[in-house]
């Protein structure tokens, strides 16, 4: 099932004059290793200062100049003067009068001219970032003036990304602040390797960066910039000889030319609010909103382009794989909702799914999806008979309040004509919660028909144990965010230790979700877990893709190998190296 909003403890929106200096998770004073560290930066950035001798140096230079031109100063005040006064060329006090105006105002302008040099020296190191060299928030409301000049002057828009590293706390809980420093450091080099040349990579605080783009002509390019970034951070960073990787969500905010009354503030706001929507629908997200419009303007909007893109037949399914973990075989794939957007392109239920429960369009979208995916499994089922392969499908809380949905299902398994066996539905705790006499009525008659019950992201809502008992469910899904802490986080270990343990004992199978490591999967085989799925095997992929993985895996092309490496290499040569976005 696409995940449940991972939100992290941390501060909204705060404008760009709050908190410039912020690390990764360490106070940084002022002290020489950091001064050379800002004095590295300011040369790389700006390119105006030298790279001899330090910053203090540079800094207090100006006052050895200036006592060394008050020095000849005075002591070329006092030779003119004794020399005009014995060649007696002048009075004694008209050679004064003369000399001590004009040495006073050489003095004067040497310090001015060096206190103005010193200051615009510690203005420039003010707006940088000591840990990265990158710009700090300082920095924003100049540089987003400039971008939105140039905007304007070229009539095409600006974007605005805004950068959040997910479940970075975890980071610098395992490996403390200078571990968390590093990856910050690594992230930034990767930012700023990862845009054009003239884009403009700030540190705007903490493990979050804003990033200003000029020339993207349209949304699917401002997605493009972001899922690249995504892509430049999830690769591995080595921490202390450990291969840590971390991910990011992205908020996307696109300023038109016509869109003068936006503020910078607004403009922020709005791409914090849309890296908050896309950390709802997981990690390594990205989502796209509009200034200056309203919740229940956007709300309207997106609601009457659900309702366009279901009479358009706008919704497809992509399917990611699920693999037995003992010998990494093929056993059933999750059905996955996805909207091809005409304009943005391939979208995430996160960017739309709460709208289709609050409409109730979840339920004419339900119906398709579950229709969709029994038809596509008995499209399997008829080419591999005597295979075992389930296509999970997930169900929310509303249709399992419908009434009418034990007659969709029925109708469903007798139009479409695949056996129950190879059909399970997924449910979360909330939405049992929402109406249990309901959801009981229908679940039993779903496992009357033979059509197996899992219950999803297990451990992250009530974990009431009595579910299990009275529903009677096949599967035990654990949530990725328990897989995620595997290795580094003891809680998270404990859990799913024994989660896998409870399963086990009550009879039911186990299925991990979002394995990105190899570590994650070793221990997870160590303590039994019995299937699995995520990254590390593979993202989600249209019917056809896994149509052509289970012929590979069917017909042993690959000397019958049950190896990670294998599975994905198969992956790889059906789709080019291509992959959807994933859950």
């Amino acid at each position: 099932m696409d995940p449940d909003p991972v939100r992290h403890g941390r501060t909204r929106y705060r404008g760009p004059d709050a908190g410039a200096g912020a690390t990764a998770g360490s106070s940084h004073h002022c002290d020489p290793p950091i001064q050379a560290t800002r004095s590295q930066a300011v040369e790389r950035e700006e390119g105006t200062i030298s790279s001899n001798g330090g910053e203090h140096q540079r800094l207090t230079g100006g006052d050895a100049r200036a006592a060394r031109d008050f020095a000849l100063v005075v002591i070329g005040v006092v030779a003119v003067t004794a020399l005009a006064i014995y060649t007696r060329a002048v009075d004694r006090s008209v050679a004064l009068l003369v000399a001590l105006p004009v040495a006073t105002t050489l003095f004067s302008f040497r310090r001015y001219r060096d206190a103005a040099a010193a200051r615009h020296e510690l203005a420039t190191i003010s707006m940088l970032d000591s840990l990265t060299g990158l710009h700090n928030r300082r920095s924003l409301p100049g540089w987003y003036t400039q971008a939105w000049e140039r905007a304007a002057r070229t009539s095409s828009p600006l974007a605005v990304l805004f950068v959040d590293l997910d479940r970075f706390k975890a980071v610098n809980d395992t490996y403390g602040h200078e571990g968390g420093d590093h990856v910050i450091e690594t992230v930034a080099r990767r930012l700023r390797s990862a845009v054009r040349p003239g884009d403009r990579v700030i540190r705007y605080g903490g493990d979050e960066f804003v990033i200003l783009c000029n020339d993207v002509v349209t949304t699917p390019s401002a997605v493009r910039v972001a899922e690249r970034i995504i892509d430049v951070i999830e690769e591995p960073i080595d921490v202390d000889g450990n291969s840590v990787t971390v991910s990011a969500s992205v908020g996307i905010s696109i300023v038109g030319v016509g869109d003068d009354a936006c503020t910078m503030d607004q403009v922020l706001s709005t791409a914090d609010s849309a890296m908050y929507r896309a950390k709802s629908a997981g990690t390594g997200k990205c989502v796209v909103l509009q200034p200056g419009r309203t919740p229940a303007d956007d709300r309207a909007s997106l609601s009457d382009e659900l309702q366009r893109a279901l009479a358009r037949g706008e919704f497809v399914l992509h399917f990611q794989p699920v693999v037995a973990l003992a010998d990494k075989t093929l056993v059933g794939v999750e059905a996955l909702l996805r909207w091809q957007h005409p304009e943005r392109g391939l979208l995430l239920p996160g960017m739309f799914v709460e709208e289709l429960e609050d409409s109730g369009l979840i339920l004419p979208v339900g119906a398709w999806v579950l229709e969709s995916a029994s038809r596509q499994a008995r499209v399997w089922q008829e080419m591999w008979p005597d295979r075992p392969f389930r296509v999970a499908v997930n169900v929310s809380g509303r249709q399992l309040s419908d009434p009418d949905f034990p007659a969709l299902v029925t109708e469903v398994l007798r139009s479409t004509g695949v056996r129950p066996s190879h059909l399970c539905l997924e449910i979360t705790e909330g939405s049992i919660m929402k109406d249990i006499d309901g959801a009981w009525a229908t679940l039993r008659s779903a496992k009357e028909r033979g059509i197996e019950l899992a219950l999803d992201d297990f451990g992250t809502g009530y974990s009431s144990l009595s579910y299990l008992r009275r529903y009677k469910t096949d599967v035990l899904k654990i949530d990725r965010t328990f897989v995620a802490g595997l290795g580094t986080g003891h809680e998270d270990t404990a859990i799913v230790e024994h989660v896998i343990g409870l399963a086990r004992s009550l009879g039911m199978r186990t299925v991990a979700e979002g394995i990105e490591r190899e570590d994650q999967y070793t221990r997870l085989v160590e303590f039994g877990c019995d299937n699995g799925q995520g990254f590390w095997f593979s993202q989600a992929h249209p019917a056809d893709v896994i149509t052509q993985l289970l012929r590979v895996t069917s017909t042993g092309s690959r000397d019958g190998e049950g190896d990670q490496r294998v599975f994905v290499g198969a992956v790889t040569d059906i789709t080019g190296g291509a992959a959807s976005p994933s859950v």
